[in-house]
């Protein structure tokens, strides 16, 4: 039979249409989203769960059904082409939803390519599957999970967008966009799990404060606000913003994109919980605006540093992601999430 998909809370969809809304004036690959010849076109098709994993848990041995509900997510559609997913974070109980991200990366394609070719499973057409996403991120791993709700045996297909081709090679557990079974995902995931630990680049500062490492867990969202109101998120108190922190923590996340393009590409899919890891906090419900461009020299770091202020106040925050010049050389630190040489980094040239 087809893919059974679970029923999201009441108020999803109105959900949906407030966060599109909200990124209709964010400008870049956001607003192309919702700037299409006929608004009454666009939909939010597929829902489905979203489970995290964490390296500690691969390396550990947890089981797949063990993995954390994180969110619900959507394709976005207009008419039949898939243009973008988007995630409504959510409480253990899939309940209290809560707009996350929107993805405009590959693998939202990625998700309707290994979704088609699910349904044509002989065990698909013959069972009766859940449709989920598992998602590993800091083995840049994310899988359409299939559960079998009539027995033991769940089917997990790893996505291998086409960013593979331009550089970007996530791990995909037992093989590449291959069905397998959880264990051999999860066992081909260990090895990458058991490396991707062994640096801490979280921000730390004279007081002995220390910002998001790697294992961070996600945050429990906060209630959804009624859908008559426009959901205001509330700002850090001002005594939460580490200033000195922060550009250490965006100086270091510039410096790894240019020498890591699997990084970069994890930035670009799954921004937020990437921005997370590495110490870069925001306000929950936020929309996340990435200005890539080329370095000019008359930016100012500090205007990154109010723009990430301004964001804690209104919900909207702009990630300026300057693309590496030519002739730039990193330190290598930077490529294992360590600390960037102050000289080549973007630390004091951000735009």
């Amino acid at each position: 039979m087809p893919l059974q998909l679970p029923n999201p809370p009441s108020g999803t969809s109105e959900l949906i249409a407030q966060a599109l809304r909200r990124v209709a004036s964010a400008g870049g690959a956001a607003e192309r989203v919702t700037q299409v010849d006929d608004p009454s076109l666009l939909g939010a098709a597929l829902p489905h769960r979203v489970y995290h994993i964490g390296s500690d848990d691969i390396v550990n041995g947890l089981k797949l059904e063990q993995a954390e509900l994180t969110a619900w997510r959507y394709l976005i559609v207009y008419g039949q082409q898939v243009i973008a997913a988007t995630e409504l974070a959510c409480d253990a109980s899939g309940e209290n939803l809560q707009f996350s991200s929107l993805d405009t990366g590959p693998f939202a394609q990625a998700t309707r390519d290994v979704v088609g070719r699910a349904e044509t499973l002989p065990e698909v057409i013959a069972g009766s599957y859940e449709l989920r996403v598992v998602k590993a991120p800091s083995v840049y791993a994310m899988a359409v999970w299939l559960k079998n709700l009539t027995g033991p045996d769940d089917i997990v297909i790893p996505m291998q967008p086409e960013s593979v081709a331009t550089g970007f090679s996530p791990a995909s557990g037992g093989g590449a966009s291959t069905e397998q079974s959880p264990e051999s995902f999860l066992g081909g995931l260990r090895p990458a799990a058991s490396t991707s630990g062994r640096f801490d680049s979280s921000p730390s500062d004279d007081t002995g404060s220390v910002g998001a490492g790697v294992s961070t867990p996600t945050p429990t969202p906060t209630p959804t606000p009624t859908p008559t109101s426009t959901p205001t998120p509330p700002r850090f108190p001002p005594d939460t913003f580490n200033r000195q922190a922060f550009i250490k923590s965006y100086a270091n996340l510039v410096a790894r994109t240019w020498v890591d393009n699997r990084y970069l590409q994890e930035l670009l899919a799954n921004p937020q919980p990437t921005l997370v890891q590495a110490g870069l906090r925001m306000v929950p419900g936020a929309v996340l605006r990435i200005i890539q461009h080329e370095l000019t020299g008359m930016g100012r770091m500090e205007d990154q540093v109010n723009a990430w202020i301004e964001g804690a106040r209104t919900g909207l925050y702009d990630l300026f992601l300057p693309i590496k010049p030519r002739g730039i050389e990193v330190s290598g630190g930077a490529a294992e999430g360590g600390d960037a040489c102050c000289c080549c980094s973007p630390c004091c040239c951000c735009t």
